[in-house]
């Protein structure tokens, strides 16, 4: 799975709303609102920046970047 695969832990929040999500696009934007919590919180605390992996679509990352503007 991806968490072993990338040595990283997810939220059991974040995977009980996924495994609950009724269609693919709440999917999407489970995930994207997952990721910006996450970005915000990690900028916030001084990360000088962020480093995301497009594996299939770029299209949740675009999403995210838009979320993140000021």
């Amino acid at each position: 799975t991806l968490p072993r695969l990338f040595h990283c832990e997810i939220p059991a929040a974040l995977t009980d709303a996924v495994e609950h999500a009724s269609s693919r696009a709440e999917v999407l934007e489970i995930g994207v609102e997952g990721a910006r919590r996450e970005a915000e919180e990690l900028l916030n605390g001084g990360a000088p920046s962020l480093h995301f992996y497009v594996m299939q679509s770029s299209k949740p990352v675009k999403r995210l970047m838009e979320k993140l503007k000021p």
